[in-house]
């Protein structure tokens, strides 16, 4: 039975939408969302048509080298089965830029409504966390254990504060569906940008988007992720120079206000302030073998210092795809008695990906961040998700975990594949 192409084609594109719609959520439902993906793509056929598309993509080929390198790094693994499962996670690497290179071109009205939608939906996890948190609340009461090894430190700088902050902020909030919050903030970073992005360029002023993008903004600084806070200052810095630049006045008074309402968010929110200002502040920057006492911000340079001391030792071939994190193990066994069962990554994808596929991985995953930004150099809101983006891997090894792969290959598949469809 001969199905009509555009009736493959309306398939083709809700796979689409319900990719992007489904990745801020369990990560079950989106991977149904991309088995559906993979066979609208292979139900067009036209196989050949998709090899000439390939070719006459580029950009695709140091995704195409990323990927590969994560399987050769199984050949001098020591992990096998763990380097297998790190590579079937990252297969949205290489299918996801695939896919929007060699299946039907995408609309760019298309690929903003998609860009809408996961804005939306990105909204939508805002509401349902808030309304869940409030029932946590009604009915069990507040829960303050929240910030681990910094809470005595929180309660003695902050002992008048209410135990809502914490039951409302950071991991708890999100605690319902695992909701790192990292990863959220970042997704909700980039759905600011979209829709102030709507709303500037286009005078959409509407309710529903002016309070999607409040209510955004107050629930990252909910999360209190550091790194998301300063990402979204870069990029809304970025914005608002290229806007001085074209002299669009309401477009930089607007962008200054969601900066300005994300600082007094911060401010008023004692566990965000704690965690965004003090502290860091009161975090000694050395960190030696003698250290016994951690917070995040400590963990976090021991995680750098560890992840340094492993590439030194492999810093051409890196030590195997998925030996990164047993390497880590080891050295901090041997740091002090304090860190013995520590057993973080390296919170930081630059390093992780040196200190496991050696120097080639991290020159490829370098290019496939300047690649874009050249390519899509002309459009300022998609430069701020490569400005979020590189940012929170500073702080994350954000390709170790799904909801990263998926963000980091989705996004820069239908925004490259715009300016395709652009030419």
């Amino acid at each position: 039975m001969n199905i009509p192409i555009a009736r493959l084609d309306k398939f083709y594109q809700m796979a689409w939408w319900l990719v992007v719609v489904t990745m801020p959520w369990a990560i079950t439902i989106n991977n149904i969302a991309l088995m559906v993906l993979v066979f609208a793509w292979l139900s067009h056929g036209n196989f050949y048509e998709k090899w000439l598309s390939f070719k006459k993509s580029p950009w695709i080929f140091p995704f195409i080298l990323l990927f590969s390198i994560y399987v050769i790094g199984l050949i001098y693994s020591n992990n096998f089965t763990s380097g297998l499962n790190d590579v079937l996670r990252k297969i949205p690497i290489l299918a996801l830029p695939m896919i929007a290179t060699t299946g039907p071109l995408l609309s760019i009205s298309f690929i903003n409504y998609l860009k809408r939608s996961f804005a939306y939906s990105c909204f939508t996890i805002a509401i349902v966390s808030l309304f869940i948190a409030a029932i946590r609340l009604y009915t069990d009461g507040a829960t303050s254990d929240n910030l681990g090894v910094a809470e005595s430190q929180y309660h003695d700088l902050h002992s008048s504060a209410s135990l809502i902050w914490l039951h409302f902020s950071y991991i708890q909030v999100g605690r319902w569906g695992d909701l790192h919050p990292s990863y959220l903030s970042m997704f909700l970073l980039f759905s600011i940008v979209i829709l102030m992005n709507e709303m500037v360029n286009n005078m959409k002023h509407d309710v529903l988007r002016t309070t999607a993008v409040v209510v955004m903004i107050l629930f990252i600084g909910l999360l209190a992720s550091r790194m998301a806070v300063l990402a979204f200052i870069a990029s809304s810095f970025y914005l608002i120079i290229i806007d001085i630049r074209k002299r669009l006045v309401r477009h930089t008074i607007y962008f200054s206000l969601t900066v300005f309402i994300l600082i007094a968010s911060i401010w008023y929110n004692p566990v965000a302030r704690f965690r965004i200002v003090e502290e860091p502040i009161s975090t000694s920057l050395s960190i030696s073998s003698n250290t016994t006492k951690w917070n995040s911000v400590s963990y976090r340079l021991l995680e750098w210092k560890g992840a340094w001391s492993v590439i030194w030792k492999n810093p051409l071939f890196g030590v195997g795809t998925g030996d990164g994190d047993q390497e880590l193990k080891t050295f901090y066994s041997n740091y002090n008695t304090s860190t013995v069962a520590i057993d973080y990554n390296a919170h930081n994808q630059y390093l992780q990906t040196w200190l496991e596929t050696g120097i080639v991985g991290l020159v490829l995953l370098l290019l496939c961040l300047l690649i874009p930004l050249i390519k899509l150099r002309n459009n300022p809101s998609d430069i701020s998700f490569i400005i979020i983006f590189s940012s929170m891997c500073l702080t994350e090894s954000i390709l170790e975990r799904q909801k990263g792969i998926i963000f980091f290959s989705l996004f820069f598949a239908i925004l490259l594949c715009t300016k395709k469809s652009n030419q």
